[in-house]
């Protein structure tokens, strides 16, 4: 038995031969002063993995944070900052708005995410989550359509054919991929 000790892990190898990929079933045993994760492999192998009771997952609270006030934060800001120019002649600040294009774009994108699991629409809205959840929940999604809408409007040129041929790059590429099987 071969045993690999760092100061925030302890790792066990129930037999010592090295393995190239895991592949197993994933077993977590808790009690009050560590967390054990054990993988059991086709192999008939076991590793278990400790970590201190210090290295908690996160709150539901630092979650809620995270989820509800810093992801929006970050979708905002790429919207902010998706519609800003520069002016070549003054050096002011031009916010352009997004041609309707970046909005169809946006919206196939967000029906992507949903198709391919990205985000699953049960875990986003349900009747058994409270009406502020549910609203919260909402505000991220649009915050997120927003932020996706300036990125599109960002990355295409202002006008002209080099416009329509990237838009039309976007568009195949896009489309594609909404009959596409995706393989998870």
């Amino acid at each position: 038995m071969s045993k690999i000790e760092s100061p925030k892990f302890k790792v066990e190898e129930t037999i010592s031969e090295e393995l190239s990929v895991i592949d197993g079933e994933l077993l977590e045993n808790s009690s009050d002063e560590e967390v054990i994760t054990q993988v059991k492999t086709k192999n008939r192998k076991q590793i278990s993995i400790a970590a201190s009771a210090d290295q908690n997952p996160k709150t539901d609270e630092q979650k809620s944070f995270l989820q509800y006030i810093i992801l929006p934060l970050i979708f905002l800001t790429a919207a902010l900052l998706g519609g800003l120019r520069f002016g070549a002649e003054d050096n002011q600040f031009l916010f352009l708005k997004p041609p309707l294009v970046c909005l169809i774009f946006a919206s196939i994108l967000l029906v992507l995410f949903f198709r391919s699991n990205l985000i699953r629409l049960s875990g986003w809205f349900s009747e058994d989550f409270s009406p502020t959840k549910n609203l919260a929940n909402t505000c991220v999604l649009l915050t997120l359509f927003f932020a996706s809408t300036q990125i599109f409007n960002s990355l295409l040129p202002e006008k002209g054919l080099p416009f329509w041929t990237i838009a039309f790059c976007f568009f195949w590429t896009l489309w594609n991929n909404l009959f596409a099987e995706f393989d998870t």
